[in-house]
């Protein structure tokens, strides 16, 4: 490559000076009429100078609050690894295996056969109508009818796959709430975790005299680290997921107070595919 010189009469202050005059007098050639009258805006340009006073209005604050608000977070690639044949088939093997270690034999119901084709095709990276492959679950319905089951069987089959980012770890709800193992909440931020029966039992505790709401702080947590790194949650429960929320009146004002506040629950869309099992208890 041919080394530039820079040539210190070529670029004087009085060319400077010349290019500046130049750049003057096109902004006011193209802004004013003949007569020097200025010339009407069209509304194109109004509104792009409306963007602009209104990003110049807003402070560095807000315009990081406002990023953070329409950001979905990290979004991995997703692409299937089998067929849906396939995956229908190694899901039903990993469930007959769960079910011969725990002494049961599976019963299908009409919502349960119909989440088990879904949860197939999800955990074979096949994308299903009004399920998002980026989102994890949240499954809900009556006591025994077969929630951590099939999520017991569906861990079976991510191991299998070897997919990483699909793997999760398990914890009960119970067990997360309790006083004694409150140093361990922190570990629940990060990773793919699946919370089995949340609601089932008391989600809160007393530490002196401060309530304590472990999932309050971890869905929080999580809401916030998702934005930087492609995480999952699932979630099962016997609660329906409009019951952990606060109650309001036709005015808007809060008349009773959820199990989580509104800022969790709002966030719960961009984390959950939902769906509801409506089948007997078979234990």
């Amino acid at each position: 490559m041919k080394k530039q010189i820079i040539v210190e009469k070529e670029n004087t202050n009085i060319l400077l000076q010349e290019m500046k005059d130049k750049e003057q007098k096109y902004l006011l050639r193209h802004s004013r009429k003949e007569d020097g009258s200025p010339k009407p805006m069209s509304e194109e340009e109004k509104a792009y100078w409306a963007k602009v006073k209104a990003a110049q209005a807003k402070t560095p604050y807000q315009i990081l609050v406002e990023q953070m608000l329409s950001n979905q977070g990290p979004k991995i690639p997703i692409s299937p690894w089998m067929t849906y044949e396939d995956a229908k088939t190694m899901l039903w093997d990993c469930m007959q295996l769960h079910a011969k270690r725990k002494g049961f034999k599976w019963k299908f119901y009409p919502t349960l056969k119909e989440l088990f084709h879904m949860m197939a095709a999800y955990f074979a990276g096949l994308q299903v109508e009004d399920v998002d492959l980026h989102k994890g679950w949240f499954i809900y319905g009556p006591s025994g009818c077969g929630k951590s089951e099939l999520m017991a069987s569906v861990l079976i089959m991510v191991y299998r796959c070897e997919k990483d980012f699909r793997i999760f770890k398990k914890a009960n709800a119970e067990r997360v709430v309790k006083k004694e193992n409150k140093k361990e909440i922190p570990g629940y931020y990060k990773g793919n975790w699946y919370f089995d029966d949340l609601g089932n039992a008391k989600l809160m505790f007393k530490d002196f005299d401060e309530l304590v709401n472990p999932f309050q702080d971890i869905f929080t947590e999580r809401s916030r680290n998702m934005q930087l790194d492609y995480m999952v949650t699932h979630v099962s429960s016997n609660i329906k997921p409009e019951k952990f929320a606060p109650l309001y009146n036709k005015e808007g004002e809060e008349i009773k107070p959820g199990v989580f506040d509104s800022r969790v629950i709002s966030r719960w869309n961009e984390t959950f595919n939902f769906f509801e099992l409506d089948g007997p208890d078979y234990r």
